[in-house]
């Protein structure tokens, strides 16, 4: 329709990398989606259009097995990470990919006190992040605390015991289990590296005589 206004959405798919050629799609109030086909570029930025009038929007990108979610309550930047979807679910007690299909509105309070828990949590659990950051809204690429975030609470997922994957933490984060978020690893103390040995018959014959003089 020619005479449909459209709302630019944008922003930065990653998880331990930027997620490359990824199907970005969205679910508006009306079913509606983006204008046309979404994908990522090399850095996992994305840009597409919805229907000004339809908001709010659940956001899901796609590569492979992994999937990511956010939420658009009008135009500008929605981050998608394995943040976002810890977000989500904490604020919805849903897993995130039924939170996307169902396109129930979230409470915009309870998003917020959600964001400020997760953020809350983390900062104690060792994790080096900005406890103001809104974690959908306020852009999270390449460059931000929240991709080195999201590689270091990877890192502790696979350490971990009792938490397999993330979508098993992401089943304790839907019953209200935030506390269960894995600490950040500590950092090991990194050995210098030994000089290596020369090989150099030459050097080692010169540096041998010269010791017996």
């Amino acid at each position: 329709d020619p005479l449909t206004a459209y709302s630019q959405l944008e922003g930065t798919a990653f998880s331990t990398a930027p997620l490359e050629s990824a199907f970005v799609s969205a679910i508006c109030k009306d079913g509606s989606g983006f204008k046309e086909n979404v994908i990522t570029d090399a850095q996992g930025k994305w840009t597409g259009d919805v229907n000004s009038t339809q908001f709010p929007c659940h956001l899901q990108v796609t590569l492979g097995k992994q999937q990511y979610h956010g939420y658009a309550v009008n135009a500008g930047n929605v981050n998608l990470n394995p943040l976002t979807d810890l977000l989500i679910t904490n604020a919805t007690s849903q897993l995130q990919s039924s939170w996307y299909q169902s396109n129930n509105p979230i409470d915009e309070n309870r998003l917020k006190i959600s964001n400020a828990s997760l953020l809350k949590t983390l900062k104690s659990k060792g994790y080096n992040i900005d406890e103001s950051k809104d974690l959908i809204g306020i852009l999270s690429d390449l460059n931000s605390d929240e991709y080195q975030v999201v590689k270091d609470l990877t890192a502790a997922i696979e350490a971990s015991n009792s938490i397999v994957d993330l979508n098993a933490l992401l089943l304790l984060i839907k019953d209200g289990n935030l506390n269960q978020i894995p600490s950040k690893l500590q950092t090991p103390v990194t050995p210098p590296v030994p000089l290596r040995p020369t090989t150099d018959p030459y050097r080692h014959g010169v540096s041998t005589t010269a010791r017996q003089w």
